[in-house]
C-alpha cells in the first residue's frame, strides 16, 4: 500500500504539481480506495486545472 501511494506521490510530481497543492477530496479518495482495497484514481493535469478552477480567492 506504501508503495503504491508513494507511486501516486512520484506521477503527481512529474506533472509539476506539489503534492501539497492536489485537491484533499483526491487524498480523501485516494485513503478511501485504499481501505476498499479498489483501483488508486490517477490525478491529472485536467483534475488539477479544475480543482483549482474551483477555489476562490480573497
Amino acid at each position: 500500500m506504501v508503495r503504491a501511494v508513494l507511486e501516486r506521490i512520484d506521477g503527481i510530481e512529474a506533472l509539476s504539481i506539489a503534492p501539497a497543492a492536489v485537491s484533499l477530496a483526491y487524498w480523501r479518495t485516494l485513503a478511501n480506495r485504499l481501505a476498499a482495497r479498489s483501483p488508486l484514481p490517477e490525478y491529472s493535469i485536467k483534475r488539477h486545472a479544475a480543482w483549482l478552477s474551483g477555489r476562490t480567492f480573497p
